[in-house]
């Protein structure tokens, strides 16, 4: 019992962004000692969850829960306190003191930007299994996706890649949630007399599974003379 005690007391000393980084998840904004984040615990557009890194807590204004370390990693692995800090253990950064590097704050927000190294056809396993398990055809997903790699954080990965107007790319894979730059919506034109509007492309992707199953017409991407839909309020427009 005490040896648990002193694990969870370790576990809570992590540092809660340190933590999100490893899983792949970074900071929207940084005010302060406030580090905003794309919930990690639900799909969302506007990030409405905190961490502060001076308490080393965290808060899902979405979920209206919050916690210290060990919390988050209870719901987020949806695990027990026990399973948890076996897993912590296996990490190779445990532990870490809680403690904020104030001093890196400029860097960490230079350093986190996203930068595409490559753009090529979908081939990896973890992402063509990530497509399967939200039974996504892999047809599909290549008349509209593209797998980037990229780097933030001088780490390089990969992901399911959704481009927009501008040039920038939605991205997800199984532990990663961002968007490079330049952030705008992606327009496809049909030709047709209503718009259909989507919230993230995964959405789109399982309509276009619906429409197929329906023998009704998917849509392609349009050239680059094709009308084109915008509207700064959303993401996705059809």
């Amino acid at each position: 019992m005490e040896n648990n005690k002193f694990n969870c007391i370790q576990a809570n000393r992590i540092d809660l962004v340190d933590y999100l980084s490893n899983l792949g998840y970074h900071p929207q904004k940084i005010r302060n000692n406030d580090h905003w984040y794309l919930s990690p615990l639900r799909d969302e557009k506007t990030p409405s969850f905190k961490v502060n890194r001076k308490l080393n807590a965290w808060f899902g204004f979405g979920e209206g829960k919050g916690g210290n370390m060990v919390d988050f990693g209870v719901k987020y692995l949806n695990c027990s306190v026990s399973e948890f800090l076996t897993r912590i253990r296996s990490i190779n950064f445990y532990p870490l003191s809680f403690h904020p590097r104030m001093a890196d704050e400029k860097k960490n927000i230079t350093d986190g930007k996203i930068i595409v190294v490559n753009v090529q056809l979908l081939h990896s396993k973890h992402l063509l299994d990530l497509l399967q398990e939200r039974q996504i055809p892999i047809s599909i997903a290549e008349r509209f996706c593209e797998e980037i790699e990229f780097s933030i954080y001088d780490k390089k990965q990969s992901a399911i890649g959704f481009k927009n107007d501008a040039g920038g790319y939605e991205l997800r894979s199984e532990n990663f949630k961002g968007s490079s730059s330049p952030k705008d919506i992606t327009t496809i034109s049909n030709n047709a007399n209503h718009i259909s509007v989507f919230e993230g492309f995964f959405n789109f992707l399982s309509w276009q599974v619906l429409l197929s199953g329906k023998n009704e017409k998917p849509f392609t991407r349009p050239d680059e003379n094709s009308d084109r839909f915008c509207d700064s309020q959303f993401p996705f427009l059809f």
